[in-house]
């Protein structure tokens, strides 16, 4: 079986419906017939795991790499605090971890939380 994630950028703030038109229309004119398509939701409170933070680590998981390889942590969602409210984690949802251990990092990522 062959897994390939693509975006369409140009589905960014389109009704679902639109986007979807958008998607067929481009898979038709490859000529492909089958598609799998996975609509996820945003994540909420109710959702399991909703509050994971993703620490990309290098290949002997000593150092912090990061989603573009330049050592930044990012958790783009709103934080929900029972007594604070939403809001953003880090310095707007992102974390310099260039050149630590993923433990440091992860100290630092829950520090965060308590400095708002």
């Amino acid at each position: 079986m062959h897994f390939k994630a693509v975006t369409f950028p140009e589905c960014v703030e389109k009704l679902l419906q639109d986007c979807l038109n958008a998607i067929n229309s481009q898979v038709a004119a490859l000529g492909l017939a089958t598609l799998e398509i996975i609509v996820r939701e945003k994540r909420n409170l109710n959702q399991l795991g909703y509050n994971k933070v993703v620490i990309i680590t290098k290949e002997l998981a000593d150092r912090v790499k990061g989603r573009a390889g330049d050592g930044m942590v990012t958790y783009p969602f709103l934080w929900d605090d029972l007594v604070t409210g939403l809001h953003s984690l880090g310095v707007d949802g992102k974390w310099n971890c260039v050149d630590i251990t993923p433990e440091a990092c992860c100290e630092d990522i829950k520090e965060s939380m308590y400095l708002v």
